[in-house]
């Protein structure tokens, strides 16, 4: 609370370096050293709080500066020591994880007992981490080391996942509707990637559902910004039975940010826009053409939908050659003369 300001949050930064041989004082001091001016005190607070959680999630332990500035210089080596050969590293350290310990008495649990179940409950929180967070970024670079609790994590998902994985290029309108003609040189318009496939996970598992499901990226924000679990309905797609499922999966990867985004940059912000209105029918009229084009393509293929589906799942403990490639990096698979009309107020294509 001590970095709560009336403004908002804040995140102290500091810049301390471990840089012995150029006469520089230890790391320890340096902080202490730091944590002692006034204007540092709400920081100090922090690092001092962070210095009593040595009895676990539970701790009743008073703050200490002196163990919390230990604890952050081992997390320091220990950085140093496991990335020595990276320019650029960054830790995140979670403490003081807590959750409601369902008892199914009325016993109370003794000390040793609630940090064990703190114990499972943080290590259970780490792998859900490290499960989702390879779905929150969709342009990560070979050469970025990312671990959670040790452990490495690739940012590959969706060359693992996704049959038939495939790429299109539409151009998307702001201010002028879908129904007019865009030149190449229309600054209201942009260039925006669509990646279509089949998750062989997803409808290989009894738990997950088989719609097609909608992941939006931006550039801006450098994440996933919306997640439709059944994007049918936005897309203008079919809802009814089993058309658009098996799997499919549309990923929108925002190329030029452009698209507008709320504050917390959670979600799109059509709404601030003059023409908001007609760049989101523009948006959800073209991914959906790419949709349903890609789908129908492929259900050609076969003789029923339940065919498609029984192909996509003998797939899903299919081992893929390593190592994979990145989005940015694998050759995916891309349709030429491809011509898309007005049909009845949409937008299609003629298969």
């Amino acid at each position: 609370k001590s970095l709560q300001m009336k403004e908002g949050c804040y995140l102290p930064a500091f810049k301390f370096s471990n840089m012995k041989e150029n006469g520089e004082s230890t790391l320890n001091n340096q902080m202490h050293t730091a944590f002692s001016q006034p204007k540092h005190r709400d920081s100090a607070a922090c690092v001092a709080r962070y210095g009593g959680a040595n009895g676990g999630a539970n701790s009743k332990d008073a703050p200490n500066l002196d163990v919390g500035i230990d604890r952050l210089c081992r997390h320091f080596d220990r950085l140093c020591h496991n990335f020595y050969n990276n320019p650029h590293v960054f830790m995140v350290v979670l403490d003081k994880v807590t959750h409601i310990v369902q008892r199914h008495s009325d016993e109370e649990m003794d000390v040793d007992e609630e940090d064990v179940a703190e114990n499972v409950r943080v290590a259970e929180l780490l792998e859900e981490l490290k499960r989702d967070i390879s779905f929150m970024y969709l342009h990560i670079p070979d050469d970025f080391d990312f671990c959670i609790n040790g452990e490495s994590v690739w940012f590959k998902c969706w060359t693992e996942r996704l049959v038939e994985f495939s790429t299109f290029a539409v151009r998307v309108g702001k201010t002028r509707s879908w129904k007019e003609t865009i030149t190449d040189g229309d600054p209201n318009a942009y260039e925006l990637n669509v990646l279509v496939g089949f998750d062989r996970i997803r409808v290989s598992s009894k738990f997950s559902r088989n719609e097609a499901s909608l992941y939006i990226y931006s550039r801006q924000s450098g994440r996933l910004i919306k997640y439709e679990p059944d994007c049918r309905h936005e897309l203008n797609l079919q809802t009814g039975g089993t058309d658009f499922c098996s799997g499919l999966t549309v990923i929108l990867d925002d190329i030029r940010g452009r698209l507008p985004l709320n504050p917390s940059k959670q979600d799109i912000a059509f709404g601030e826009e003059s023409f908001g209105k007609v760049h989101k029918e523009n948006l959800f009229k073209w991914v959906g053409a790419v949709a349903h084009f890609y789908y129908y393509y492929h259900l050609a293929k076969f003789r029923t939908k339940k065919d498609l589906t029984n192909s996509i799942k003998k797939l899903g403990k299919s081992k893929c050659p390593q190592p994979l490639k990145s989005c940015d990096d694998a050759i995916l698979s891309t349709f030429e003369n491809v011509v898309f009309k007005n049909y009845h107020g949409t937008i299609r294509a003629n298969l």
